[in-house]
């Protein structure tokens, strides 16, 4: 079992006994009042899944890999999505202005901020793919921050040295994670 506040996953070796599982986890919450939604029931996260069906729990996936003979944790592209909209809102200019951060404080929050994603993640195993994602993202926001300042197009006009200078450089993203489900 593994739980986080009111999150639960359970391991069971059989449907019958995640049902069974279920049905008591369900009477001791029952005994507390408390209660758990239906199995499935209409906007539901309580589930019984395949062996080795992908499940999302707290911003991970746990995958079974072939290449490991095993599960591991990885960051799903959900939570990769939720990782950049809320950078994007985070340090979108209008924001900034509006709580009267400057350039370079803002710069070093990003990059503090995704420092933090990093080493909250650090353990998984697609973090290579994912330390390239937050790189991207961070220097997509910091590109958003200068287009936003100087206008559309303005880095069009910057060398790669530059955009280098500017912390917009590319790095080069896997194309896979090595992950075999």
């Amino acid at each position: 079992m593994v739980r986080y506040a009111d999150d639960l996953l359970l391991f069971f070796h059989s449907k019958a006994a995640a049902q069974d599982g279920f049905d008591y986890v369900r009477s001791q919450l029952g005994n507390q009042g408390l209660t758990i939604p239906d199995l499935g029931g209409e906007g539901s996260k309580s589930q019984i899944v395949a062996p080795r069906q992908v499940v999302s729990f707290l911003g991970l996936e746990l995958v079974y890999a072939d290449s490991v003979g095993g599960f591991v944790k990885r960051v799903g592209r959900k939570q990769i999505a939720k990782i950049e909209q809320r950078l994007e809102e985070e340090f979108s200019f209008d924001n900034l202005r509006k709580e009267r951060i400057g350039f370079q404080q803002a710069a070093t929050d990003l990059w503090r901020t995704i420092s933090s994603y990093s080493n909250i993640y650090r353990g998984t195993y697609d973090f290579p793919l994912l330390d390239s994602e937050l790189r991207r993202i961070g220097r997509r926001v910091l590109a958003n921050m200068f287009e936003d300042v100087f206008g559309a197009g303005v880095l069009d006009r910057v060398t790669a040295e530059g955009r280098e200078f500017l912390g917009l450089g590319s790095l080069d993203i896997p194309e896979d994670n090595g992950l075999d489900v």
